[in-house]
């Protein structure tokens, strides 16, 4: 769930506004946790309704559509599909958030020392970085002890619309909100994020939960603009559907009903 939530959080980055023709980005990652470090790559594809990240070595890819505003993971070893609409995130958004209002003062503190997401959001502007030959510009976010470090050039743009990416991208996150402690954090991450123009083309997330501290690097290392077939956002055949975002608003509406 860490890892997962790592790379969510990362891939709230990734924001554009007006591209003409389709785009291409392959990203390194990495995710180092105490002595273990696991790298592989993610393909970003861009069209003037989908964006799709593959990653090959960890059999995990993900289909958002900003048309209908939702979002598939697609889950290659287990071949299942998990659905979210952008209404069932924004619904889990509402409910976590009222959530971690509510929680008693013992139980604040465990959170805290789990996720260390708590107090203000703060953004500041740290100036220049080259990546992958683009010129970016570097901003540090930091919430809590929950810290990220963004590099985005606001020259490069994705082909969706402005309104379709600003209103989908809530979605990229979404399966990270129902995480105890993560649905405050995320909603403050969106408002953040809001005032930074242009595509992730770098970001290190690091979080500290239980004491541990992980840290997650998603670099772009090549950058194009190609014509990628319809087929590359069709979901795959055979696959279990699974509508995980209706779940997780039935799992947060009874955790409500106990307290």
């Amino acid at each position: 769930m860490k890892k997962y939530i790592l790379a969510a959080l990362a891939a709230a980055a990734m924001a554009g506004q007006l591209f003409a023709g389709d785009l291409k980005i392959t990203y390194k990652q990495e995710t180092k946790s105490m002595a273990t470090m696991q790298k592989s790559e993610a393909v970003h594809y861009y069209s003037s309704r989908f964006q799709r990240v593959n990653n090959n070595q960890e059999k995990m890819d993900s289909l958002t559509d900003f048309k209908d505003f939702t979002t598939y993971q697609i889950d290659h070893k287990k071949k299942t599909i998990s659905k979210i609409t952008l209404d069932d995130a924004l619904k889990a958004m509402k409910l976590a958030s009222a959530q971690a209002q509510n929680i008693d003062p013992q139980t604040k503190n465990m959170m805290e020392a789990m996720f260390g997401g708590s107090g203000p959001a703060k953004t500041e502007k740290l100036g220049k970085a080259t990546i992958a030959g683009r010129t970016c510009d570097k901003w540090k976010i930091t919430i809590g002890k929950i810290v990220y470090v963004i590099c985005t050039d606001p020259s490069l743009d994705v082909p969706i619309s402005k309104g379709a990416w600003e209103k989908g991208s809530q979605l990229k996150d979404a399966m990270s909100i129902a995480a105890p402690g993560m649905g405050d954090v995320v909603a403050k991450l969106w408002s953040e994020m809001a005032k930074i123009k242009g595509i992730g083309l770098k970001t290190e997330t690091e979080i500290s939960m239980m004491g541990i501290t992980t840290k997650t690097l998603l670099e772009a290392t090549k950058i194009e603009t190609v014509t990628i077939p319809a087929s590359m956002f069709e979901l795959p055949n055979g696959y279990k559907m699974e509508d995980a975002g209706k779940k997780m608003v039935e799992d947060l509406q009874k955790a409500a009903k106990k307290k």
